[in-house]
């Protein structure tokens, strides 16, 4: 996953953007994956006349971290937790755009809030804080960890989107290690398959068609200006 809005369907631009490059697009915002990515990844790190090289992209797998123990609390909070939870959710929509997860509110709320279900100013910033993390970009996969191997032998991590990306925007294969499809989150293709309805995979490839028909008559309206 690349990020955490893409459980049912494509709606993330990172997700869109692989969709794109993937086809052969690379149309994506400055904000999802500007021209200068590779650079950026590598802290710009280049003497500007040669520009770094993507070698590979190597996959691994890596430890899941332990999460964090949501403590325990008392009978009178749960009683108002759910509450609260539902203010919070309305709160943070309303006001600033923020979405939170099923349950992350009410997990959040165990951590930050006072016994009566009240939040501090120090703790509502932190609930806002880690609901944009749930909602956004995945930075670090718990089960596999990438990184960019340039032609000069420097390697540094990157999210699951950035590898995937910069290896389809500059054509690095994917360096798979050893171990990597025995983690506890490892699927393959027809087990993937397997779990979508007919319905579904009818509507992914009519999605695939629709997409490349879009951009088709997005560059020959554009290819008609110039002319």
């Amino acid at each position: 996953q690349v990020h955490r809005a893409d459980v049912d369907g494509v709606v993330s631009p990172f997700a869109l953007g692989l969709l794109q490059l993937i086809q052969g697009i690379d149309v994506a915002t400055a904000a999802v994956l500007p021209p200068d990515a590779l650079e950026t990844c590598f802290d710009g790190a280049s003497d500007g006349a040669t520009p770094r090289t993507l070698r590979r992209v190597r996959v691994v797998a890596a430890t899941a971290p332990r999460p964090e123990p949501v403590p325990e609390r008392s009978a009178a909070f749960e009683d108002v937790v759910a509450e609260k939870a539902e203010k919070l959710r309305g709160a943070l929509s309303s006001g600033l755009g923020v979405a939170a997860p099923a349950g992350v509110a009410e997990d959040l709320l165990r951590v930050h809030a006072a016994d009566d279900g009240s939040l501090s100013r120090e703790g509502f910033a932190a609930v806002v804080a880690a609901c944009r993390e749930a909602a956004g970009p995945v930075s670090r996969d718990p089960y596999t960890a990438f990184q960019l191997v340039s032609d000069d032998g420097a390697t540094t991590d990157v999210s699951p989107f950035l590898g995937f990306a910069l290896a389809l925007r500059h054509k690095a294969p994917l360096d798979l290690g050893a171990g990597l499809f025995e983690s506890p989150a490892a699927r393959d293709a027809e087990e993937i398959l397997a779990t979508l309805p007919v319905k579904r995979l009818e509507e992914l490839t009519a999605d695939g068609a629709r997409i490349s028909a879009h951009f088709a008559s997005m560059f020959d309206a554009a290819t008609k200006e110039a002319n």
